[in-house]
């Protein structure tokens, strides 16, 4: 938590020169669509976001980044807003020429000795379940990742609906439930399972690790942990990104009986798997 709260101690400034660049970076976008007769109608607004707090930050590093608070990539954060009438061929056509006018801003990115990292085309390949589209710059100004979104108002507004939500939430739960199992608080893992969040949406999290909540119990070797994991539908047999089941750490960390109980729970699993082939 310490080196959170001193990196965005740091953030100010970068968050004052990011808009800063994305305001100039707007007028560009909004100039490439007027010079065009054919894209008439549109108009261009950034949209500034706070800096993200530190209760989140710290969330995201812990349960994604292994505390590792230099892959944070959306302390400072925006989004150019494209407003036009219909969403359809010729605006999404017309947003594509826009952004290579974007990644085109050598003097305005110079002027304030920032680049371009990344590029996610989430028009071409929708995130989550609920499919939400835009497009996603990872810009680098300073020590800081900076996120700029850009997109479309119908399509912000859409995302913002009931799906997206449901997504959010459940996104956000199982976060919570690794931080809960990386900390071994008990209370806040069943609490958590007794939400209205599908409970396989929880228990499903993994961080950048490959871990599930299973996987920190196992570590830590609390039966009572384990025991409300696979009552909520946990999946004994996931693998990390090392390719080892939750059973290997417990066993590794010589907790005998959560080990006995991961062991129990995988021969059950064996058994259905024999008697549905």
């Amino acid at each position: 938590m310490q080196w959170v709260e001193n990196m965005l101690k740091l953030v100010d400034r970068c968050k004052t020169n990011f808009d800063a660049l994305c305001t100039k970076l707007q007028e560009n976008m909004q100039k490439y669509f007027d010079d065009h007769p054919d894209f008439t109608g549109y108009e261009v607004c950034f949209k500034a976001a706070p800096i993200k707090s530190v209760a989140s930050a710290a969330s995201k590093v812990n349960t994604e980044y292994h505390g590792d608070c230099r892959q944070l990539k959306d302390v400072v954060r925006g989004t150019l807003v494209i407003k036009s009438k219909e969403i359809d061929k010729s605006t999404i056509g017309a947003a594509y020429g826009m952004l290579e006018a974007l990644v085109g801003s050598a003097d305005e990115l110079r002027e304030f000795k920032a680049h371009f990292t990344r590029f996610s085309d989430r028009y071409q390949k929708p995130m989550g379940p609920s499919k939400c589209r835009d497009w996603l710059f990872l810009l680098k100004m300073g020590d800081f990742i900076c996120e700029l979104q850009v997109n479309f108002q119908k399509a912000i507004e859409v995302k913002q609906g009931g799906q997206h939500h449901i997504y959010e939430k459940e996104r956000m739960g199982g976060r919570k439930l690794l931080e809960a199992a990386r900390s071994n608080d008990e209370n806040m893992v069943r609490i958590l399972l007794s939400t209205d969040i599908k409970s396989e949406q929880l228990v499903g999290a993994r961080d950048c690790h490959g871990f599930t909540p299973l996987h920190y119990a196992a570590r830590h070797g609390s039966a009572s942990v384990v025991g409300y994991l696979l009552e909520g539908g946990a999946d004994v047999t996931a693998l990390d990104s090392e390719g080892h089941p939750a059973l290997y750490h417990a066993v590794m960390m010589e907790h005998v009986e959560v080990s006995k109980m991961l062991l129990d729970k995988m021969l059950t699993v064996e058994a259905d798997w024999r008697k549905a082939a």
